[in-house]
């Protein structure tokens, strides 16, 4: 199933995250269950349910212009031919190769480009979301090429629209522009975009810092990171935790502090953003993070480094504790 694209904006990574979309739009054929795993592609078809090659190429097609309306051109092969196939393997397999190694490759530093997203907006106030590379969407179920793609290719309707918002889109691509404070991740764009997409209530966020200026929360966070000032160190909590932080906060005191706003101290975060080189770099990352609650930590494992001293609620259940446990 060869399925090609034809857009000056379909990128590596929107190509990866839009051929999802191809496969599993071949559900929706009764008896129909396709199946992706460790990079093999099969379907499990009912007996008697052998769909037609129309209704396959339709199935395809449809999922992707659907889903995807602004894509310019989108055409589907299936080939049977054994000779043709053993022509077209290689480089395919070359080209989803090569392209996997781009998508990885991809970082903050050698991307141009910023999403904001504002779907969050009707339960979140002024919640303004930027994503790149290495600070992906703090509720988990997006990332930075399903922004991106839904922003370039997704309908512009809306069911939802504040009066004072109407004019604002609901996702963009715009290039990050000059650097302010690399550490902190810190952008001339990113700055106006919070400005304009907030009509002026807010105007700067540093994407990697919690002390001043952080990015704003939604409502949907997989965690929640804030700064333990006693300490100088950084204490994440994970959604609906039931334990209390060393300074006696707990899930939904620290939750209703940052949703829906800027809060200084305090920012929700993702479990893949916990896990990127960048995450929180401007207040001294995953390496000064000193307090996690246990189901947390325990999560986080494999990245927490083997001398790094990390709390829980079990060996700091207060600052005093927290302060011997830590040696700050």
């Amino acid at each position: 199933m060869l399925v090609e694209v034809a857009d000056r904006n379909f990128t590596d990574d929107i190509a990866l995250f839009v051929e999802g979309y191809a496969q599993r739009a071949l559900g929706f054929l009764k008896g129909v269950r396709p199946r992706s795993e460790d990079g093999s592609f099969r379907l499990e078809i009912a007996q008697g349910a052998l769909p037609t090659d129309r209704q396959m190429g339709e199935a395809i097609y449809w999922g992707i212009r659907v889903r995807f309306p602004g894509i310019e051109r989108i055409d589907v092969a299936l080939i049977y031919d054994r000779e043709e196939l053993g022509r077209q393997a290689a480089p395919i397999r070359k080209y989803r190769e090569e392209r996997r190694l781009r998508v990885e490759a991809m970082t903050e530093e050698n991307t141009e480009e910023l999403c904001v997203c504002l779907e969050c907006r009707p339960f979140s106030l002024v919640h303004t979301c930027v994503v790149k590379p290495g600070r992906e969407p703090m509720y988990g179920s997006r990332t930075y090429a399903s922004i991106k793609a839904a922003a370039l290719f997704d309908s512009a309707d809306v069911p939802w629209r504040r009066p004072s918002e109407r004019g604002l889109p609901l996702r963009s691509v715009i290039p990050k522009g000059r650097v302010l404070d690399s550490t902190r991740g810190e952008y001339e764009r990113s700055n106006d975009a919070y400005a304009r997409m907030t009509n002026g209530k807010l105007w700067r966020v540093a994407l990697h810092s919690i002390r001043e200026h952080p990015h704003t929360s939604c409502g949907c966070f997989q965690a929640i990171a804030f700064w333990i000032g006693e300490v100088e160190g950084i204490g994440i909590m994970l959604r609906g935790s039931k334990a209390t932080a060393p300074d006696g906060r707990t899930w939904e005191i620290l939750a209703n502090q940052a949703g829906g706003k800027q809060a200084p101290g305090l920012t929700g975060v993702s479990m893949r953003y916990i896990r990127s080189p960048s995450f929180l770099k401007g207040d001294g990352g995953l390496a000064n993070t000193v307090w996690m609650d246990s189901a947390l930590r325990d999560k986080l494992a494999d990245v927490i480094g083997a001398r790094q001293r990390v709390a829980t609620e079990i060996e700091a259940p207060d600052l005093e504790s927290l302060h011997r446990f830590t040696g700050r």
